[in-house]
C-alpha cells in the first residue's frame, strides 16, 4: 500500500470513527423522542401546538382522546421510529467497521442492501397510510372533527423512497461487483507471485 492511499485509508477511519459517534448521538436523540412521543399520546389530550403527522393527516395532540385513536398512533409512529432507527443502526455498523480499515467489506454491502430495503419498506407505508386512514375513518376508529386530512397525493414526495432506495440497492450491487473485481486481482497477484 502506498503512502498517499495509506493516509487516505488512516482519514477514513478517522471519520467514520466521528460518524459511528454522530449516529450514536441519533439513536439516544431518538430513543428520547420516543420517550416524548408515547407520554404525549398516552396522557393526552395535551397541547394544540403538539402535532402528529400520520400519513396525510395531521392529529393535535388536543384532540387525542379515545383508546383507538391512542393505539393506531402509538402503532405508527413506533413503526416509523423504528424504520428511522434502523437505518441510523445499519449505517453506525457501516462506519464501525469503517473506523477498523474494513471499507470495501462483504458486510458493508450487506449493510447498504438494507437501507435500501427498509427506505423501499418506508415508500410501501407511505403509500398504505392514507388508505389504511380512510378505512379506520369509516369505521369509526377516528372521530372526523379530531384529524385534519391534507387533501390530494403529494406525488413526487411519495414515490422519493422508491427512487433513493432503488439508487442505493444499484449502490450496492456496484460496491458487490468493485469488492469481486478487487478479490480477483489480489488472487491473481498472489498467483503471479508464487510463479516468481
Amino acid at each position: 500500500m502506498s503512502q498517499v492511499t495509506a493516509s487516505q485509508v488512516e482519514k477514513v477511519c478517522r471519520y467514520s470513527a466521528y460518524a459511528r459517534a454522530a449516529c450514536s448521538v441519533l439513536l439516544v436523540l431518538l430513543g428520547l423522542s420516543v420517550a416524548f412521543v408515547v407520554f404525549a399520546v398516552l396522557t393526552g389530550p395535551g397541547s394544540s401546538q403538539v402535532k402528529f403527522l400520520i400519513g396525510n393527516y395531521t392529529i393535535t395532540a388536543d384532540k387525542v382522546v379515545g383508546a383507538p385513536l391512542k393505539a393506531w398512533l402509538l402503532l405508527i409512529i413506533t413503526v416509523c421510529l423504528m424504520l428511522v432507527a434502523s437505518i441510523i443502526y445499519l449505517l453506525r455498523r457501516m462506519f464501525d467497521n469503517m473506523s477498523r480499515g474494513e471499507v470495501f467489506t462483504a458486510q458493508n454491502v450487506r449493510h447498504v442492501r438494507h437501507l435500501a430495503f427498509i427506505i423501499i419498506a418506508t415508500g410501501f407505508l407511505q403509500l398504505g397510510m392514507p388508505l389504511i386512514n380512510g378505512v379506520l375513518l369509516m369505521v369509526g376508529a377516528f372521530e372526523p372533527a379530531h384529524v385534519f386530512i391534507h387533501p390530494g397525493v403529494r406525488l413526487p414526495g411519495i414515490l422519493t423512497p422508491f427512487g433513493v432506495g432503488l439508487l442505493i440497492y444499484l449502490a450496492s450491487w456496484i460496491m458487490q461487483v468493485g469488492l469481486g473485481v478487487t478479490d480477483e486481482a489480489a488472487e491473481l497477484r498472489r498467483d503471479a507471485e508464487l510463479v516468481v
